[in-house]
């Protein structure tokens, strides 16, 4: 949800926001069946620890916004205040 709120228009919200619940749900389906598979082929240890790597190197050469985020310097909560005032949230 970060990535679609800070790489794609607003206006865009809503349809990425879906479609990615919906590829979330696809994945949970498929998942059920076909990892059951590989984890008994693999096994979990072996399969967790090459996800988490390429997960890893996946976040750290394609997600680019680190330079932005560590130029941010308001408090932790300020986010959080803004959530909580607006009416459309509640």
């Amino acid at each position: 949800m970060y990535v679609v709120n800070h790489w794609f228009a607003p206006s865009r919200f809503a349809l990425l926001s879906g479609a990615l619940n919906a590829i979330g749900m696809f994945g949970t389906a498929i998942g059920a069946v076909v990892l059951t598979g590989i984890i008994e082929a693999a096994g979990w240890r072996n399969l967790s620890a090459t996800v988490g790597v390429v997960l890893f190197f996946a976040a750290v050469f394609l997600l680019r916004d680190a330079e932005e985020l560590a130029a941010e310097t308001q408090p932790f909560l300020a986010p959080l205040k803004c959530v909580v005032r607006e009416m459309r949230v509640w």
